[in-house]
């Protein structure tokens, strides 16, 4: 394919967002409809441990691309003649302020307890529809779910893309 016909040379798609919504969309999908295919729960604990790690590996590597990005940049330097503005750096101790923590410890508590019981309810939702009778009960509900994580993630992927880019 010719990309320079391209009738907008700046406009360009970032390479990470097919694998961002592969990996979170897609891997949405799989936590979801899980039930449906996999039914004794030490194996399907198995291979949601092995979409955490999926997740987990995915944001490190989003970071690391970050991180390098940064690296990459050229430094801020002052213009012959000119001079950089002094820079109060202030106290650079590691000291943790004990009201910070506490907020960011119960921000954590309180976010884990509402997946928690998003969870089961979601879970639990799926098993009485599949009690009802209705077939694929779990994907069901799986696929709208799935396609909220992809909402979330195209913004996201376009906007803090630091991957190379394709043409349109």
């Amino acid at each position: 394919m010719n990309y320079a016909a391209s009738a907008c040379d700046d406009c360009t798609v970032p390479l990470s967002l097919p694998r961002n919504l592969a990996v979170y969309g897609g891997g949405a999908f799989a936590w979801y409809a899980m039930p449906d295919f996999v039914r004794p729960p030490c194996l399907r604990g198995l291979l949601k441990f092995g979409l955490l790690t999926m997740w987990g590996y995915r944001t490190a590597e989003i970071g690391m691309h970050a991180a390098m990005a940064k690296l990459n940049e050229p430094p801020n330097v002052a213009a012959e003649g000119d001079t950089l503005p002094d820079t109060d750096l202030g106290d650079l101790s590691l000291r943790v302020r004990p009201g910070l923590a506490v907020g960011v410890l119960a921000a954590l508590a309180g976010s884990t307890a509402l997946s928690v019981v998003a969870e089961k309810w979601i879970y639990r939702r799926g098993e009485r529809r599949r009690a009802q009778g209705t077939p694929l009960a779990h994907t069901r509900q799986a696929l709208p779910l799935a396609l909220l994580t992809a909402a979330v993630v195209v913004p996201i992927s376009i906007l803090t893309d630091t991957e190379s880019h394709m043409p349109m």
